[in-house]
């Protein structure tokens, strides 16, 4: 009983992994970021998720230019922007914008229950 029961929470991990599900905290989710700066230096991804520190989430670059990150995020709204080479930009795709107490806007993402609503994906900025 005790392998069948593990050989059951060993697939059930694995089902929770390929819905983008981290089974080490089932209640949230592995959400990608992405955006496509192949002259830059430097990407962060910044947002409420993580008290928006400047340095909290670098993002990498893929041999395309294509920079990325991953967050465990719980199902909800979330507010983000990005930092590129040092200058705060907005993600050119993103669907839902909120004003900021700086006169400009902050990006928003939304995770559902079963998996991210968005993952961003080549989205272009100008450097």
């Amino acid at each position: 009983m005790e392998v069948k029961s593990s050989i059951e929470s060993k697939k059930e991990k694995l089902s929770m992994a390929n819905r983008g599900i981290d089974p080490a905290k089932p209640d949230r989710h592995e959400v990608e970021f992405s955006v496509e700066a192949p002259t830059a230096k430097e990407v962060f991804l910044v947002g409420d998720f993580n008290d928006w520190k400047p340095a909290g989430n670098p993002m990498n670059k893929d041999k395309h230019g294509i920079w990325r990150t991953c967050v465990s995020l719980a199902p909800g709204g979330y507010q983000y922007r990005l930092i590129v080479d040092g200058m705060w930009q907005d993600d050119p795709r993103a669907l839902e914008r909120v004003p900021n107490p700086f006169g400009s806007e902050n990006c928003v993402s939304h995770v559902v229950d079963e998996a991210p609503l968005i993952t961003l994906q080549r989205n272009v900025l100008t450097v």
